[in-house]
């Protein structure tokens, strides 16, 4: 069994793929609405072709799926869902989260914790909620067995 996750983006699907891309290094591949056939009898709106209807991505071992809400629709953001990222070393941890934070909200500044060598919590500019751990190599490799 795999698991993925959808994030429904409110109308920047694009840009938030393209900023998850730069800040850890990955690809991402998208379709949008315009680019397939609508249904006749509920037409596309003008202002929605350019959104993303599907796309994805890895980060690490997670797919991770993206769309965005069609204008007719309400957002509904969510804060029941936080995407944790175990990561080797303090050094690399930081770089992640402070490209994450840019434009965001810090909830908890990194630190050091018990169970991590670092540890923070922040909400990025799309509204997704992060916990960065940096652990060390030992660390990291017992929690990825």
């Amino acid at each position: 069994m795999k698991t993925q996750i959808t994030l429904t983006i409110n109308g920047n699907s694009r840009e938030a793929m393209e900023f998850y891309a730069k800040v850890f290094h990955e690809k991402y591949n998208m379709v949008k609405y315009g680019e397939i056939p609508s249904d006749p009898n509920n037409p596309l709106q003008e202002a929605d072709k350019e959104k993303v209807a599907w796309g994805n991505m890895k980060i690490g071992e997670l797919k991770i799926n993206f769309g965005d809400k069609l204008s007719d629709l309400p957002f509904v953001g969510s804060d029941n869902v936080i995407l944790h990222l175990t990561i080797e070393g303090a050094e690399e941890a930081t770089r992640i989260f402070n490209e994450l934070k840019i434009d965001g909200k810090i909830m908890e500044d990194l630190h050091e914790e018990f169970f991590a060598d670092i540890y923070g919590k922040v909400m990025d500019k799309f509204g997704v909620v992060w916990n960065i751990l940096g652990l060390g190599p030992l660390a990291y490799e017992n929690a990825n067995k």
